[in-house]
């Protein structure tokens, strides 16, 4: 075994001291130090600057700073992506981007959790504020900007209490084209079940052919 800095080394090369006791470099101004510390943890710097790579006593590792918290704990720099998973043509597969927003398949996330493409969920998915699907600024719980469809073997849509007032479908074209299908005070002001429309009337059909018409202007039944 050969010892430098010590007089018993116990590995095939043993480097004691108590500062930098490895230096590895390109020429004396582009080089990397590796230090180990009276604790164990061991820390690489750059060029004499400081340390930028740890692995601790405690078996985390640091990039970007030298006190991990974490088993893997990344400090970016300003501007920089601190973290990015990407395929071998370079595109992003996973990257967290300096603002904390989370892409997956996305080069540059704009938003927290930013998806390309499709999302599969197995089990159940929580979200404490609104939903937008087709827009950036829902106005409310589900905001759905487009068709909606309803497939599979048992197809409905429920509504929960549909007892209460103030509860079932509604549907909003422009400003007094609205309607409704439930219970709604805000249409006569009773909360009782109502198909209303307020403002054109309603139609209804069976087999393609009209079978009773509310005309919204006058009342008139047809």
């Amino acid at each position: 075994n050969v010892g430098m800095g010590s007089t018993s080394p116990a590995a095939k090369l043993t480097i004691n001291g108590t500062t930098e006791q490895l230096r590895l470099e390109y020429n004396p101004t582009n080089y990397q130090s590796f230090t180990v510390n009276s604790a164990g943890s061991l820390f690489v710097a750059q060029n004499g600057a400081a340390a930028t790579l740890a692995l601790t006593d405690s078996g985390r590792v640091g990039i970007g700073t030298t006190a991990p918290a974490s088993k893997l704990d990344i400090l970016g720099s300003a501007g920089l992506s601190p973290f990015n998973v990407a395929s071998s043509s370079g595109t992003s597969i996973i990257k967290i981007a300096s603002n904390g927003n989370i892409g997956i398949g996305q080069t540059n996330p704009a938003y927290n959790l930013d998806i390309a493409n499709s999302l599969g969920v197995g089990g159940t998915a929580y979200f404490a504020g609104y939903v937008g699907i087709g827009t950036t600024g829902p106005g409310q719980k589900l905001d759905v900007a487009g068709n909606i469809q309803v497939s599979g073997g048992d197809r409905k849509i429920s509504l929960g209490d549909v007892t209460a007032v103030n509860s079932g479908l509604y549907f909003h074209t422009i400003s007094d084209q609205n309607y409704y299908i439930g219970r709604d005070s805000t249409v006569w002001g009773s909360g009782q079940p109502i198909i209303a429309s307020s403002y054109y009337g309603w139609q209804f059909k069976t087999y393609g052919s009209d079978r009773m018409t509310i005309v919204g202007s006058s009342g008139n039944v047809g």
